[in-house]
């Protein structure tokens, strides 16, 4: 069964990993002008309450460390969703670059799933990053350090300022769970390994 997206905000994160673009996006509810910024909701009290400059950074800052040292922080950008269309009202030069010792695993990619308060599945997906596949649990503490931590930051065990557990949404524009973890997995994408040269 389709379920509608519903969801009318949402923050994008253009990563570069060895002269390869990857744009991550995450949903967000409610963003609007507030003073000289943009603001969405937060699950704290579900208001125009978070600067979405703090939202971004919290989400690159939850996700860094498992990135190598040479990939550069992101330009985030924040869209907002009219009918079928989505505009970009706003963009941010975000901090810090990514802090893993170790080097881009090529055509790697790491899916993340969670459950939302409406029972519905959220995915993350990270590629590129300095992790080697193939790897997989529905223990979140299973791969330890960096990734762990990671993951976290989608659950109420969030220990980053402005973690996305605090204001991220799923297509239905519902929260997660406070218990939202269900299982990583990690392997090969398809594609980037074409585009890579190694399939």
């Amino acid at each position: 069964m389709a379920y509608p997206r519903s969801a009318v905000g949402r923050i994008i994160l253009p990563i570069t990993t060895s002269a390869r673009l990857h744009r991550l996006h995450l949903f967000v509810r409610n963003p609007q002008i507030g003073g000289l910024t943009y603001r969405i909701n937060s699950r704290t009290l579900d208001q125009n309450d978070t600067n979405w400059e703090s939202a971004a950074q919290g989400w690159w800052d939850s996700i860094r460390t498992i990135f190598f040292t040479a990939v550069a922080a992101p330009t985030a950008e924040l869209w907002t969703r009219v009918g079928l269309v989505w505009t970009l009202v706003s963009t941010l030069a975000l901090a810090n670059a990514g802090t893993n010792a170790g080097a881009v695993q090529l055509a790697a990619e790491i899916t993340v799933t969670y459950r939302c308060s409406n029972g519905k599945f959220l995915r993350c997906q990270w590629f590129e990053t300095s992790y080697t596949p193939p790897s997989g649990s529905r223990d979140i503490n299973a791969p330890g350090g960096a990734l762990t931590l990671t993951m976290k930051q989608w659950t109420s065990l969030n220990t980053v300022a402005y973690a996305p557990y605090i204001w991220n949404v799923n297509q239905d524009n519902q929260y997660l769970n406070a218990s939202s973890f269900v299982k990583y997995v990690m392997t090969y994408n398809r594609k980037l390994r074409k585009l890579r040269g190694l399939s």
